[in-house]
C-alpha cells in the first residue's frame, strides 16, 4: 500500500487518540478501543501490532470475575500503556540554580539533581545544565535511544538569563540552542505551563482548570503570579506566554493590601472570566498552609471557592519539563 501524506497524518492522529484514550481510561481490549474511537478496523489492527512491537503498548494481565460465561471467538486481552517505554529528561532554569529530572511516562521519578550556577551568565548556565544532563544519563546507564525527549522550562524569575523581548522569544532561543547539541527532540514551555501539563498528564486532574504559580521578579523582590489555563485538554498561556501575568497588579493602588488579598482577587477574577471551577496553586507561597488558609478564608467570605493545592510542588518542579516532553513527543495533540 502506498503511504501518502494523508495516510501518514491520519495514522498519526489515530495513534494519538489511542494513547490519549488509554491514558485517561486505562487498559482496554483492541475491540473496545476500535469501537470507542470509531477507528477503521484494518488500520486499527495494524496500529495495535506496531505499537505493541515497538513496546509502546503492552498486553495486561486479565482479572476474571468469579463466574466467567463461556464465549466463542478470540479472547479479549486488554492492552495498556507501557509506562517505561522510554524516559523523559527535564531541565528547569531558575534564577540562581537549575533543576534536572528524569521520569518515566507516568511521571515517576527515576533521578533528580539540583545545579548551583557558578556564574549567572547564559553560556555558563546552559553549559552546566548540559553537563548535568549528561551526568544524569551516565549515572543511570542510559543510551540516547532510551530518552524520549528533553523538556526545558523557564519562568519569569529566570528570564533575565536569556536575551529576547518576550518569554516566548527566550524559550525559542533555548530550544534552538539545545536542538543544535542534543541528539533528542526538545520541547520548551514556561514553568507554569509545564506544571499544568504535569498536573494533567501525570496526576489526571480535571480537563479544565487554572494553575497559579508564585514568582519573584528579578531584582525587585516583588511577589508576582504566573498562571495558565487548561481548557478541553489543552494548555493556554497566551501567545506571549504571559496570560495571567496581570495578577500582581491587583491591590497595587493600595500598598497596604497584602499579597494574600491580591492572590484572592486574582483567583476570583480568573474564575469569573473563565468560569472554570478548579484552581490549583504551586510554588513557595502556595506551599505555606497558613498563608493559603488566609487566601481561602478571604475567598470564602466573598462566597467564592478556594484554591486547591496542586500535586506538582515547587521541589518537584523538574516534573514540569518532563511532562512537557511527554505531552509533545509521546501523546502529541489529539485531533
Amino acid at each position: 500500500m502506498k503511504i501518502t501524506r494523508y495516510t501518514r497524518e491520519a495514522r498519526r492522529s489515530y495513534r494519538s487518540r489511542i494513547l490519549h484514550f488509554l491514558r485517561e481510561n486505562g487498559p482496554h481490549s483492541r475491540t473496545e478501543l476500535t469501537a470507542a474511537l470509531k477507528l477503521p478496523r484494518a488500520t486499527a489492527a495494524l496500529l495495535f501490532t506496531e505499537l505493541i512491537e515497538q513496546g509502546i503498548l503492552a498486553e495486561q494481565e486479565e482479572t476474571f470475575p468469579e463466574v466467567q460465561p463461556y464465549s466463542r471467538g478470540r479472547r479479549r486481552v486488554p492492552v495498556g500503556l507501557n509506562e517505561n517505554y522510554r524516559l523523559a529528561c527535564g531541565l528547569v532554569l531558575g534564577r540562581e540554580r537549575g533543576f534536572l529530572g528524569l521520569t518515566n511516562l507516568a511521571g515517576q521519578t527515576v533521578d533528580r539533581e539540583t545545579i548551583l550556577y557558578t556564574e549567572p551568565s547564559y553560556r555558563t548556565v546552559l553549559s552546566e545544565m548540559l553537563k548535568g544532563l549528561e551526568a544524569l544519563k551516565k549515572r543511570n546507564c542510559l543510551s540516547n535511544e532510551r530518552i524520549l525527549a528533553v523538556g526545558i522550562c523557564m519562568g519569569s524569575s529566570a528570564s533575565g538569563l536569556v536575551e529576547g523581548s518576550s518569554l516566548e522569544e527566550k524559550l525559542q532561543r533555548l530550544r534552538r540552542d539545545l536542538a543544535r547539541v542534543l541528539p533528542h527532540p526538545v520541547a520548551v514551555c514556561s514553568t507554569v505551563e509545564g506544571a499544568a501539563e504535569a498536573q494533567a498528564v501525570f496526576h489526571q486532574s480535571p480537563s479544565d482548570f487554572v494553575l497559579l504559580r508564585d514568582a519573584k521578579e528579578v531584582g525587585s523582590g516583588r511577589m508576582d503570579l504566573e498562571s495558565c489555563l487548561r481548557i478541553a485538554g489543552r494548555t493556554y498561556a497566551g501567545s506571549r506566554k504571559q496570560a495571567g501575568g496581570f495578577a500582581w497588579l491587583f491591590g497595587q493602588e493600595h500598598p497596604e493590601t497584602d499579597f494574600c488579598q491580591r492572590v484572592a482577587e486574582a483567583v476570583r477574577t480568573i474564575s469569573r472570566i473563565t468560569d472554570i471551577p478548579a484552581v490549583y496553586g504551586i510554588g513557595g507561597f502556595f506551599e505555606d498552609h497558613q498563608l493559603m488558609g488566609r487566601v481561602n478564608q478571604i475567598l470564602k467570605d466573598w462566597g467564592e471557592k478556594g484554591v486547591q493545592e496542586g500535586m506538582v510542588q515547587e521541589d518537584q518542579r523538574y516534573l514540569a519539563p518532563c511532562a512537557a516532553a511527554v505531552s509533545a513527543c509521546f501523546y502529541g495533540n489529539p485531533e
